[in-house]
């Protein structure tokens, strides 16, 4: 027969033998800190580990400063209560997440959406708060044209000096251009008929 393979389990008792017992000790120590680091690392977390002796020798291991984890421990008055803190916050994310799902199916339906599964009652509540929103937009709709219209009109009297002064300017540079151009064509007009004389009176000579 073939010997079982594998390491024999160790019977967890206290081990009499005092040269043993530290032996065991500090190898059991050595390991329990490594893989509270590798722990810490892998997982990203804060670890500490305080060990006292039979002899009141004390021996710590944190991942990072232990006084500030210390300090995060005392925050919490009983393990319990940490553990509850964060069921808590669980159940507080689930209700919150629960409410915006509601209020976006809610949102849908206003749009017309999602109304296969009313009822009589509820599409009649439905068209209610529809009535009403399209009430308070149309309030809303309101004053803001009732208010850019009162601003129009205040606005009115500087519009009407402002395109007064506006068309004065462009009078004032009109004006030159326009004397310009009619003085550019009577010269072209003077130039064309002063040829055209001089060839009547070479004509009459002749």
């Amino acid at each position: 027969m073939r010997a079982a393979m594998g390491r024999n389990k160790i019977e967890i008792k206290r081990i009499e033998n005092d040269t043993r017992r530290q032996v065991t000790f500090f190898k059991r120590r050595n390991g329990l800190f490594k893989k509270a680091g590798e722990l810490a690392i892998l997982t990203c977390v804060r670890i500490a580990i305080i060990i006292f002796t039979s002899t009141g020798k004390l021996f710590q291991y944190s991942s990072e400063n232990m006084s500030n984890i210390l300090a995060s421990y005392n925050k919490c008055p009983t393990q319990s209560s940490c553990d509850r803190g964060g069921d808590d916050d669980l159940q507080e994310l689930a209700m919150l997440r629960n409410e915006i799902a509601q209020l976006q199916l809610k949102l849908r339906r206003m749009m017309g959406e999602q109304l296969s599964d009313l009822q009589g009652k509820e599409l009649v509540e439905l068209e209610h708060n529809v009535r009403v929103a399209l009430s308070r937009i149309k309030a809303k709709k309101n004053d803001y044209f009732l208010q850019r219209i009162d601003c129009i009109g205040k606005m009115e009297p500087y519009t009407r000096e402002e395109n007064r002064m506006l068309r004065s300017q462009l009078l004032e540079i009109a004006e030159p251009a326009k004397l310009a151009i009619e003085e550019s064509h009577e010269s072209m007009n003077s130039e064309i008929q002063m040829p055209a004389s001089k060839n009547s009176l070479d004509s009459a000579q002749t």
